[in-house]
């Protein structure tokens, strides 16, 4: 499913790179783009911390950026 149609961004593509990533900002740097519209900031958010919550040890030492 397309999260962000500005950036063509799909669900997959977001959830690949948002366990290594600890900020919405760094999805989009992950991913090579930059936000648009921001329409699609409250989905890939609530990906990065869903991919926290299911890889606390990935993230221990960092302070959530969300």
């Amino acid at each position: 499913m397309y999260v962000c149609v500005c950036n063509g961004l799909t669900t997959r593509q977001i959830e690949s790179v948002a366990g290594d990533c600890s900020s919405t900002g760094g999805v989009y740097r992950a991913l090579g783009v930059e936000p648009r519209c921001g329409k699609c900031i409250p989905t890939i958010r609530d990906t990065v911390s869903a991919m926290r919550l299911q890889q606390p040890e990935a993230f221990a030492s960092e302070p959530a950026r969300v």
